[in-house]
């Protein structure tokens, strides 16, 4: 039977690391949110959110990639549709909007 991972090893460094990330990222997101924007606040608030999820990153370590089912070749291709779709919401929704 596999343990849970809040039992024996302890919880691994990248979910602790993740998990800090997440908690200071989103409370200081939320209170920026709550500053009035143009503010000096606003923007110090904002940028100490932008280093923490910048620090978070890089403090999780690298991510493998992974593979795809014919091989050892990294996906590429696949992503790229898929942000060029997303992007194309986006501004459609942008156009819709106004």
């Amino acid at each position: 039977m596999v343990k849970p991972w809040w039992r024996g090893q302890g919880m691994p460094r990248r979910r602790r690391v993740v998990a800090g990330t997440a908690v200071a990222g989103t409370t200081l997101l939320g209170l920026s949110l709550s500053t009035k924007p143009g503010s000096s606040k606003f923007y110090g608030i904002t940028s100490v959110v932008a280093g923490i999820w910048l620090a978070g990153g890089l403090a999780s370590g690298p991510l493998h990639r992974g593979h795809t089912v014919r091989g050892n070749r990294r996906p590429v291709m696949g992503p790229v549709p898929v942000g060029v779709g997303a992007f194309g919401a986006f501004a459609a929704t942008t156009v819709v909007a106004r």
